[in-house]
């Protein structure tokens, strides 16, 4: 659903239409506003109810960056700068391996809890009893219990 900013100045009227969900052209839209003189920021900001300050970034950025900022720029929101795609890779050989969570993320300088979302967001997965992980090296070692001996090669294959 579209939504219309309609500005009555003295002397023109302007229109700015957008999509409801596209907050960077209603971003664009009320910087515009700002730098060719039409509304002041506190105007802008009385008028639709948000800070002034947020008006005050929009225009700066406009000055500063340009009208293309606005619509080409990358959302790092919510990515993790240390966790990259090689690292990722790097870390589910660790998983493979048979490394704990905790173990995993003290290798990468990590908390646990970015682990353990990444395996909750499947991201990771847990290698279960595979040849060449920790787990299988463990289970296929002879169990020793005192007071018995180890007879042959130990309960070893070959």
């Amino acid at each position: 659903m579209p939504m219309m900013i309609l500005l009555i100045t003295c002397t023109m009227v302007r229109r700015f239409f957008h999509r409801k969900d596209d907050r960077n052209s209603y971003r664009y839209v009320l910087a515009n506003l700002v730098v060719t003189g039409m509304c002041s920021c506190s105007g802008i900001s009385r008028a639709l109810g948000i800070h002034v300050k947020n008006v005050q970034r929009y225009t700066k950025a406009l000055r500063e960056k340009g009208a293309g900022w606005f619509f080409n720029r990358e959302d790092h929101r919510g990515q993790c700068h240390k966790f990259t795609p090689w690292s990722k890779e790097k870390a589910q050989e660790l998983i493979n391996m048979g490394y704990s969570q905790q173990a995993t993320a003290q290798k990468f300088g990590l908390g646990e809890g970015t682990v353990r979302y990444h395996f909750r967001n499947g991201n990771f997965k847990k290698k279960l009893w595979g040849k060449g992980s920790l787990q299988y090296a463990q289970r296929t070692r002879p169990v020793r219990l005192p007071g018995f001996r180890v007879v042959g090669n130990g309960g070893h294959p070959g």
